[in-house]
């Protein structure tokens, strides 16, 4: 096995699994470079969207090919590792790594979270990605970790493990990769609701993003509302287009995903309890696929749609908040309670694509994501042997993202073997 038989990805979300599954099936080795410390991405955080039938979410497809990958002996994983370095020119890269120490064994350790639950600061110095993590093993948060303070060395979870797993002596290691071609599947970032103060987000425990409420369904917490309208229904509003379509922010764009989990999440929500009162506020909804056509044209009698969106969000004085809002096709503001807001965040460029943009040789775009050269192929970069796969190009659902990372990995079989995939 030589270095035009392998392929880097980097990138270990659902894209670069899935990217990675179709190189390794096809007989070809694959480095999956994550710089977290497990694979699979937002889309581990994300719940199923059935009710009482399938609503088309991908949740449950992306879940199986992470898992599967995991287990692939053609795949090789390296978590906690970035990418400082990139030399040669296809078919002849050089990549060199960083893989920074989590002080914890992750082929040693069991996942029985006693190191979890005896440290005196758990969730901070000592945690996991996410339930069920791929590689299912905790990490030590050094900047937070009492073992690395001056003066305090605390040792508790090495004490309390009973599989010998933590090394508090682990050092970074540098390594250099060998490939033939790159795929760039580093995913997005979710929008900071925090940066629309008006919005109350942070500030108000009944106002929550639709990845809040992702993990807290996932989590299966069923009372979703802890209060509910004095004498009435819960009423939950979902506000979309949160850090989307907003020039004001240089964000105006769609991203893609916002209308269809919103509408999924509160499909959901009313399976769950009949009695919630939804209402969605949108500035228009991207009916774009037939199924979620369907969806929306059944919630329609279940549950209000708004055009307009919010002024300002208030605490209620007495529970809940109140939302002032500009209602488009009235003409006019008004003003409503809610027990919960649910904020519809989008999809946003990596902080990071810059600076991998440079080492990679690659171009960005106007809005801050891997740019393609060619119209007709998305995943065609500005350089010959570096394919882009998902996100990380421009906003896409779930589903997108699987077949996006389906074509890269098509993109680059071609160029590897040697059937002349010009990317240039």
């Amino acid at each position: 096995m030589n270095d035009q038989d392998q392929a880097i990805v980097i990138g270990g979300g659902i894209t670069g699994v899935t990217s990675a599954l179709a190189l390794a099936d096809n007989g070809y080795k694959v480095s999956i470079i994550e710089k977290s410390a497990g694979i699979g991405g937002h889309a581990m955080q994300f719940c199923c969207k059935a009710t009482d039938q399938c609503n088309s979410c991908g949740v449950c497809l992306a879940k199986d090919k992470i898992m599967k990958a995991a287990s692939h002996p053609g795949i090789h994983i390296l978590t906690n590792t970035e990418v400082i370095g990139v030399e040669g020119e296809e078919p002849h890269f050089q990549v060199e790594v960083l893989k920074t120490p989590r002080f914890i064994d992750e082929y040693k350790c069991i996942a029985c979270s006693l190191c979890y639950q005896n440290c005196p600061k758990p969730g901070e110095a000592i945690d996991r990605p996410y339930l069920y993590s791929v590689p299912n093993a905790f990490y030590i948060n050094k900047e937070h970790c009492l073992y690395f303070q001056k003066g305090e060395e605390c040792t508790i979870c090495e004490e309390n493990c009973p599989a010998g797993a933590i090394f508090f002596d682990q050092q970074e290691e540098r390594h250099i990769l060998k490939a033939s071609a790159i795929i760039v599947a580093t995913g997005f970032e979710v929008y900071d609701a925090r940066k629309k103060g008006y919005l109350g987000y942070g500030r108000f425990p009944e106002v929550i993003s639709g990845l809040d409420l992702e993990q807290r369904l996932l989590m299966g917490e069923d009372t979703i509302i802890s209060k509910s309208s004095p004498g009435g229904k819960p009423r939950v509003a979902f506000i979309q287009c949160v850090g989307s379509r907003d020039p004001h922010i240089s964000h105006d764009y769609c991203s893609r995903v916002c209308c269809k989990y919103a509408a999924r999440m509160a499909a959901k929500l009313k399976s769950k309890c009949d009695e919630i009162d939804l209402t969605i506020f949108y500035i228009d909804l991207q009916k774009t696929e037939r199924d979620f056509l369907a969806l929306v044209e059944s919630l329609k009698e279940n549950i209000r749609l708004v055009k307009g969106l919010p002024v300002k969000i208030e605490k209620a004085e007495d529970s809940g908040v109140t939302m002032r809002y500009e209602n488009i096709d009235r003409g006019c503001m008004e003003r409503e309670s809610f027990d919960l807001v649910v904020l519809s965040v989008g999809i946003s460029p990596s902080v990071e694509n810059q600076s991998l943009a440079g080492l990679l040789g690659i171009n960005i775009d106007a809005n801050g994501f891997f740019a393609s050269v060619d119209l007709m192929d998305s995943t065609i970069s500005s350089r010959r042997g570096i394919f882009l796969a998902g996100t990380c190009q421009g906003p896409k659902n779930l589903i997108e993202s699987i077949s996006h990372g389906q074509e890269a990995a098509l993109r680059t079989l071609a160029l590897m073997k040697g059937l002349g995939v010009n990317n240039g």
